[in-house]
């Protein structure tokens, strides 16, 4: 795994992911997606007791992210231990903003968006809020369970070139992990769809743009154009 690659589309995935977002959100918006699958999704819950959300393979998606952070923490230790300092930096980083400062701090305190469950016709007495309008107060946007294991991308980012099929291999993992833990929040009445969304989308950006700057810091740009052609 090379120590420092310069890529000079490196904006290409956030721009991406932020388009799709953006496209993603108005979709949800137009076929008020949320607040559907908020109403299909307990309906079908009441229809069985109201407790589907109690069953182990539903609340195991609650404590996962808790175990991906320890495994993450340790992968990092070991990598800085056997000298790859700036790989090991950057993925702290990735989790340590993207998942830490970003999702759970900055948006999630900040933004209000009210849960599902706290909202009318499902429990609570809040107003629904679309995820551009941010509400008095919630914690619903965006998911920082699902950040967790959508920090794969970074992984991906390193790993894509000297190990292709390992970093499809975690990245896939990573999304159908986004997925379940996804669907169990939504099951709770924790998350709404679009919540789901932007938390993919945030962790994207975040991975890379320290990509770009840790990662890519320092190489000449002269270099662009064989460490784009190289492995």
């Amino acid at each position: 795994m090379p120590a420092r690659e310069l890529e000079p589309g490196w904006w290409r995935l956030p721009a991406l992911a932020l388009a799709a977002g953006v496209a993603g959100t108005a979709i949800i918006a137009v076929l008020d997606a949320d607040r559907a699958l908020a109403n299909a999704v307990d309906a079908w819950n009441q229809a069985r007791g109201g407790k589907v959300q109690d069953n182990w393979w539903w609340l195991l998606p609650y404590h996962l992210p808790g175990v991906l952070v320890a495994g993450l923490a340790v992968a990092v230790v070991a990598a800085w231990l056997r000298g790859f300092r700036r790989q090991a930096a950057y993925v702290a980083l990735v989790v340590a903003i993207g998942c830490g400062l970003l999702a759970n701090v900055v948006l999630k305190d900040g933004w209000g968006r009210p849960r599902p469950r706290d909202t009318v016709g499902l429990g609570g007495t809040a107003t629904f809020q679309q995820p551009w309008q941010p509400g008095p107060e919630g914690r619903s946007f965006p998911s920082g369970h699902v950040t967790v294991p959508a920090s794969a991308i970074a992984l991906w980012l390193l790993l894509r070139r000297a190990r292709p099929r390992h970093a499809a291999a975690i990245l896939a993992t990573g999304m159908a992990l986004c997925a379940w833990i996804g669907a169990a929040r939504v099951l709770s009445g924790a998350h709404w769809l679009s919540d789901l969304l932007w938390s993919v989308v945030l962790m994207a950006v975040v991975a890379a743009g320290l990509h770009r700057l840790v990662i890519c810091a320092d190489r000449p740009p002269a270099a662009a154009g064989a460490t784009a052609a190289g492995p």
